[in-house]
């Protein structure tokens, strides 16, 4: 029996990795689909403004 059991934790561990990965891919791939594509100045104000909101967002302020 304690080999069965054994096997069974094999098997459940497995089962377990391989849909994890392939919930990982799916998710990036979903998040990936269709990239905004954006010239090298509106990335780099989209990039100010979320660094912005993300210094406000924790409470830092502006130097």
């Amino acid at each position: 029996m304690e080999g069965a059991g054994f096997a069974l934790f094999a098997v459940l561990f497995a089962l377990l990795s391989v849909a994890g990965t392939l919930a990982l891919y799916s998710v990036i791939d979903a998040e990936t689909s269709n990239p905004r594509v954006v010239d090298r100045e509106e990335a780099e104000s989209l990039a100010r403004e979320e660094a912005e909101r993300r210094a406000r967002k924790l409470g830092r302020r502006d130097e």
